[in-house]
């Protein structure tokens, strides 16, 4: 959004701000006639926050997930029992494969990272050809994996928001977005070679792991404006906070 938009809009809310407190102001006076004038330069937005207070429950209920509007039509639920809470946990259930399998994912670097088995290939030809690599592996791991409100949300949102697509595949799919790597190599000593020994290099190479930011996955999988919105919002719906929620 540019400045000029900025100001622009600014300028329009201070004015709707000010014709809406002189309107009340005229009502509590008992100014009719002045409240009527008000109440007629800012009719639309008045009409707008009327309908988005009577909408506005529905709305953000159509904002979830769709496996979970799928599940609370086959269920039998009282509106009452849909409180934020209620919804966090329905997530979490329905998710659940989410942690299992991020955990497993994790699991399964490490391991073939250990067994060499997604080392690249690193060229150690300026060392010359007689040369023996002693290496010692170690793993960092940055950053906090995102929870399983930010994964249903940009799961949804990522596979057209179709429950069809809550699957194993999907889920892996979407972990190589939020869990990324690189093998980094350095080389910490080296050891003249001998007549009868070669070079040796001492060589740390380390699996470092990282955790994307919500807005990082985002991009990464090349969201438009839109989606990026959508995503912000639907997550903002999902941990209560939807109130508090202005987008980018």
């Amino acid at each position: 959004m540019n400045s000029s938009s900025m100001v622009e809009k600014a300028v329009k809310l201070a004015h709707f701000i000010k014709t809406a407190v002189k309107l009340v102001a005229d009502i509590i006076a008992q100014n009719y006639a002045g409240a009527v004038v008000s109440a007629a330069q800012i009719l639309p937005q008045l009409i707008a926050i009327v309908i988005f207070l009577i909408i506005a429950p529905i709305i953000l209920f159509m904002c979830l997930p769709a496996m979970l509007i799928d599940n609370f039509m086959n269920e039998i639920i009282p509106s009452n029992e849909v409180t934020h809470e209620f919804v966090q946990d329905y997530t979490t259930v329905i998710y659940k494969d989410y942690m299992y399998q991020a955990n497993r994912y994790l699991l399964e670097l490490e391991e073939d990272f250990n067994g060499g088995f997604i080392d690249p290939v690193f060229d150690y030809s300026d060392y010359g050809d007689r040369i023996r690599l002693d290496i010692t592996r170690d793993i960092e791991v940055n950053g906090i994996l995102i929870d399983v409100l930010w994964y249903a949300s940009l799961h949804s949102v990522y596979f057209g928001n179709d429950p069809a697509n809550i699957t194993l595949e999907g889920t892996l799919e979407l972990l190589t977005g939020i869990i990324v790597y690189s093998i980094i190599d350095t080389v910490i000593d080296i050891i003249e070679a001998t007549r009868t020994t070669p070079l040796i290099l001492v060589i740390t190479r380390i699996l470092d792991i990282e955790f994307i930011e919500p807005y990082e996955i985002m991009s990464y999988f090349g969201f438009d404006e839109q989606q990026v919105m959508w995503a912000g919002f639907m997550h903002s719906v999902l941990s209560g906070d939807y109130q508090n929620y202005e987008g980018d």
